[in-house]
């Protein structure tokens, strides 16, 4: 199991998110006037403008975009989640999953982002072979949705993602004597015949 289709998890990454939803007018004007221009307008542009560059399939320049998005608001989680997002878009899931760990330490009264955080890591984990530490991010996912049975979440997924782990390391086990009898035969097949010199 490799990265292999990254705009399937662009599509993710946004029906995720729900952006522009975040900031749009669902505040009170109370709300909406404490996140005037004093506040966040420069990190929501910075958002906007790298999730543009995303459409547009400049992942390198989305990652400036929300990277200065972060210097605004560092703790923002919603400048981590995009930036792991357009990270693996690009190609470096490595750095993706670096930027998605940060994010969801900032995750504390943000249940919401905190759930799409355990679903982005777990199926990076297992896009990138790493079956062991999907399995328990799987796990991780699933346990969070469990505790709060108020948010919306994809259970059936972590359910269904945690089996496919389980069969791929039964078939792994199951193969392994057929692979070293593979292995042996190729290697007496590479060697000289006997009584002869070469």
């Amino acid at each position: 199991m490799k990265l292999r289709d990254r705009g399937a998890l662009l599509g993710l990454a946004v029906a995720l998110a729900g952006y522009p939803a975040w900031s749009q007018g669902r505040k009170s004007k109370a709300e909406a006037k404490e996140n005037s221009d004093e506040n966040g307008a420069e990190f929501k542009k910075r958002i906007a403008a790298g999730q543009k560059k995303v459409s547009t399939r400049d992942f390198v320049g989305a990652i400036d975009e929300f990277r200065n998005a972060l210097t605004e608001e560092p703790t923002n989680c919603i400048g981590h989640y995009f930036l792991g997002a357009a990270q693996v878009l690009k190609g470096d899931p490595k750095e993706a999953e670096l930027a998605w760990q940060m994010g969801v330490r900032y995750t504390e009264k943000k249940d919401k982002w905190k759930g799409r955080f355990l679903f982005v890591l777990a199926d990076l984990q297992e896009r990138q072979g790493k079956v062991d530490e999907a399995k328990a991010a799987w796990a991780t996912y699933l346990k969070f949705l469990n505790e709060h049975p108020q948010l919306k979440g994809y259970d059936g997924t972590a359910e269904e993602r945690r089996r496919v782990i389980d069969v791929h390391n039964e078939l792994i086990a199951q193969y392994a004597p057929v692979r070293r009898r593979i292995e042996q035969r190729l290697k007496e097949a590479s060697k000289p015949p006997a009584g002869t010199d070469r």
